[in-house]
């Protein structure tokens, strides 16, 4: 009964996460169709410790590798 269970929670979350990446995609795909930019915040650390924040366009190939184009 308790493998029944583990396997059915595994498949509750995986259904989850199939869910939250359909719509992570559909808003992106509404965003780009009205015009807005993708873009991706990286954290640049320097050797002396600070770090910097910025803006960088993704790769095109993988922007329609997440698309699913």
């Amino acid at each position: 009964m308790s493998r029944e269970r583990k396997v059915s929670r595994k498949e509750k979350r995986r259904a989850a996460e199939r869910r939250t990446r359909v719509t992570r995609s559909e808003r992106i795909q509404d965003g780009l169709e009205s015009g807005l930019r993708l873009m991706t915040l990286r954290t640049i650390q320097l050797p002396d410790g600070r770090r910097i924040q910025v803006l960088v366009r993704p790769d095109p190939e993988v922007v329609s590798e997440l698309m699913g184009r």
